[in-house]
């Protein structure tokens, strides 16, 4: 059977400019520095994989981090919950959100009642990108966030970039911590002031919003795709292709903890 899951792998603040390789099938990885998290997705069409797979999934992740990123509508969630908990890996929940109010609706429902069901469930997103890509205004995203933060116990954030998050106090009012994507190719940044970048954008809303938790929800650089602005490809450093970019399936899923 092949293999269709899929391991996200970023790195995380505390490790910028670190690298590291994993073969899932063969159950190896090399790692030159700290990885903090990993999103986790499981892709289950027609050839999901199998309950034993998921299991060897999370154990080599148990070996490299201690957190795992999942949506909650992911077609395995329930199982994935139930091994991460075996392994002692937290949870970060993600619900997807888009335009449709009615289905967004259920997928918040789902969020909380997998939060309050999952002991190692850390924190949960209130969607990801869904203001930046206008799924919802913020009055909307505001009221699903509420309703999350009313209703469970468990810390509650949203994904949005950095600009989202400076030009909208009242959405950092809204949330328990926030959660920031860092991507110094999709802005145009040289990889040799990458990582520098990434400390920059961190550092600013840590200083903008004090008090207030500020977390690198992911980060990376691209194998393959266009030059933007000063930013070039680096197929040499990292493992992904532009396609998976553009799906947030390459170096640029991770959680910094």
């Amino acid at each position: 059977m092949k293999r269709t899951f899929a391991i996200h792998i970023g790195i995380s603040l505390a490790i910028l400019g670190s690298f590291f390789s994993i073969n899932a099938a063969a159950g190896t990885y090399q790692a030159f520095g700290r990885i903090v998290g990993l999103h986790y997705e499981t892709r289950g069409k027609g050839n999901a994989p199998t309950p034993d797979q998921i299991q060897q999934d999370l154990s080599l992740i148990n070996q490299m981090a201690k957190t795992i990123r999942l949506s909650a509508e992911s077609e395995e969630q329930d199982l994935v919950l139930q091994i991460a908990a075996q392994e002692e890996l937290r949870v970060v929940l993600v619900a997807k959100l888009g335009p449709d109010l009615a289905a967004n609706d259920a997928e918040i429902d789902r969020l909380i009642a997998i939060a309050r069901s999952n002991a190692n469930v850390a924190f949960v997103c209130v969607g990801q990108e869904a203001l930046l890509r206008g799924y919802l205004n913020k009055e909307q995203l505001l009221e699903l966030i509420s309703r999350a933060r009313q209703s469970i116990s468990v810390p509650v954030t949203t994904i949005e970039p950095w600009t989202v998050w400076r030009d909208n106090s009242d959405l950092v009012s809204a949330v328990d911590l926030i959660f920031v994507p860092a991507s110094p190719y999709l802005e145009g940044e040289p990889i040799e002031s990458s990582v520098a970048f990434v400390t920059k954008r961190h550092s600013y809303l840590k200083t903008k919003y004090p008090g207030k938790p500020v977390i690198i929800s992911d980060t990376g650089w691209p194998s393959e795709g266009p030059i933007i602005g000063q930013a070039v490809p680096a197929p040499k450093i990292s493992g992904g292709s532009w396609t998976n970019f553009q799906r947030r399936q390459t170096l640029r899923e991770s959680i910094s903890l």
